[in-house]
């Protein structure tokens, strides 16, 4: 049997072409792959090493991880709304990445090969620290780091979103309880009551419940924020990380108590200090 030659660092199953004013996917018979995405090749899945391994971005790829030159890793700390929006790996199999000349530059880098997004990223990484050995998988140990910071960034920052309860992190970011006097509300709250939704809603996001702040009697907006710092060194915690709080509000949150307390609580603890989130009170009933 002759040997198939493999000489480009990635192949894909599919080609897109724009053609009569609309974009199509072309694919090859017989199962054999494009290219770099792009030209015919005799290659399918089943002639490549194991090192080419499959990389979902916009479509399946088949990439060699193993020969990998370079790479950096460029994220995107200012848009919140998914973890890897607008992050970018930047690849090359052939030369160290070289920086562009002017910072109005397109892209960052002029000479890779490739660039990928998304949860391609990590896959990406963390194949090439399997695979690759030397500087590279080095490298690649480096950026998988950067990565999970990322992660953790974005789960402080937007607790709640969908992509926060996933087995791909493994690590519970820590909060803050937030407690405070809910004995004159229609539907009254136990501080231990409060505790207890806190939890329940920890549980279901993979937070972890680290400390609780406890809050004198009246209204948080009372107590001077340099003396809330020094009672609770959380918040004067110099960290990169915003902290994480988290307090019970009832159904008659929209009154003009609960209003108060919630400007008094972001006041205190929001804003420029750490993230706040509201956590409704019935939460624990509707889970039993």
């Amino acid at each position: 049997m002759v040997s198939k030659k493999i000489v480009a660092p990635w192949y894909s199953e599919r080609k897109t072409v724009y053609r009569n004013g609309r974009f199509e996917e072309k694919v090859l018979p017989e199962g054999c792959l494009f290219s770099k995405g792009e030209y015919k090749a005799g290659i399918k899945r089943e002639d490549l090493p194991e090192h080419y391994v499959e990389i979902w971005n916009h479509g399946l790829l088949l990439m060699d991880v193993k020969n990998v030159v370079d790479m950096e890793y460029k994220p995107n700390y200012f848009v919140d709304n998914h973890v890897f929006k607008d992050d970018s790996l930047y690849i090359s199999w052939s030369e160290k990445l070289i920086p562009a000349a002017s910072e109005k530059a397109f892209s960052p880098f002029g000479n890779y090969d490739k660039i990928l997004w998304n949860w391609s990223i990590l896959t990406f990484v963390e194949s090439v620290m399997k695979y690759a050995d030397g500087p590279i998988k080095e490298k690649a140990a480096e950026i998988e780091k950067l990565v999970r910071d990322k992660i953790v960034w974005y789960i402080h920052t937007d607790p709640e979103h969908y992509e926060v309860p996933s087995e791909y992190m493994p690590f519970s970011p820590k909060v803050t309880y937030i407690v405070r006097d809910m004995s004159k509300l229609k539907r009254p709250r136990s501080k231990e009551e409060q505790i207890k939704t806190l939890d329940v809603f920890c549980k279901k996001f993979h937070l972890d419940h680290e400390a609780t702040v406890e809050l004198p009697a009246g209204t948080p907006g009372r107590v001077r924020l340099a003396e809330m710092a020094e009672q609770y060194p959380v918040l004067s915690r110099q960290a990169p990380i915003r902290p994480i709080f988290l307090y019970c509000f009832t159904e008659e949150y929209g009154d003009a108590h609960e209003d108060m307390i919630h400007e008094e609580i972001m006041s205190a603890f929001g804003r420029d200090r750490g993230t706040v989130m509201r956590v409704y009170a019935r939460m624990h009933e509707e889970t039993h």
